[in-house]
């Protein structure tokens, strides 16, 4: 069984999933998957943001550590 999420809490790691070429294959005529592309798209762990205020210049703005993985 394969379960197909956008959330990072459904993700699990360390699964394979064998595929074979349907070259010289036949499906019987059964439900078959002939296609299977894998995408990814990565998200920055953390992200730093700064500020300039000219009226107030000596002062550091920075943002805090926030945690963007949804686990609260």
């Amino acid at each position: 069984m394969v379960h197909f999420a956008d959330a990072q809490r459904a993700l699990t790691f360390d699964k394979t999933l064998p595929v074979n070429s349907p070259s010289g294959m036949s499906d019987s005529g059964a439900e078959s998957i002939w296609g299977l592309s894998i995408t990814h798209n990565v998200v920055e762990a953390n992200v730093t943001t700064r500020d300039y205020n000219p009226r107030d210049a000596q002062s550091v703005l920075q943002s805090a550590t926030a945690d963007m993985t949804g686990k609260w």
